[in-house]
This record gives structure tokens, sequence and C-alpha cells, in this order.
């Protein structure tokens, strides 16, 4: 288990907030946080608080929540929690509708 290491502040007020463990990455391996971008989004993260929500759709079929938009975002804060970094909760604005016919 990682050593606590410090608290990310959650400065973004939204109506709903989720646990990381619920999102789902959608994206898949499209995009990757290289090392250095890592270290720039978690010294952000760090000096500014989370202000920024991760936008996710609730499938009302699998009941998954996956990510439309903050996948950087959810990445490098897998990876603080990972390092001993206390995560709040994260803000989530949701789109909830069931998928669309092949």
């Amino acid at each position: 288990m990682a050593k606590k290491l410090g608290k990310v502040l959650n400065k973004c007020t939204v109506d709903k907030t989720l646990p990381l463990d619920y999102l789902k990455v959608l994206q898949g391996s499209l995009k990757t946080l290289l090392p250095e971008n890592y270290e720039k989004l978690k010294k952000s993260i760090l000096k500014h608080g989370f202000i920024y929500p991760i936008f996710v759709w609730e499938n009302v079929e699998d009941a998954q929540i996956y990510i439309l938009d903050g996948t950087q975002r959810y990445t490098a804060l897998n990876k603080m929690k990972e390092e001993g970094y206390s995560i709040p909760q994260i803000p989530v604005p949701s789109a909830r509708m069931h998928s669309l016919p092949d």
C-alpha cells in the first residue's frame, strides 16, 4: 500500500459526485498520458485543486458510467491515488441515456 502524500482539493461544484473507481474509460487506449504531461497535470491539480468536472455518460443498459471528457485527468488521479494521494469524490455532470441501435 502506498504511503499517504497529500490531499487533492475539489474546487468544482456540480450536483453529483462519484468515487473515482465508479468511472470507466470509454476511449480505451486511444489517448495516452506521457510521463512529462502527467507531471504537469499532477502539479496543476496539487496547486489549484480539481477545478473541472469529468463529464460522463450513464449507460442505462449496462449500468456503467463512461468518461466522455476527462480521461487524462482520470488517469492522472488514478496514478496519484496509487502514489498515496487522497482523492475526493469526482464532480460528474452526466448524460443518462440508452445506447443507439446498430
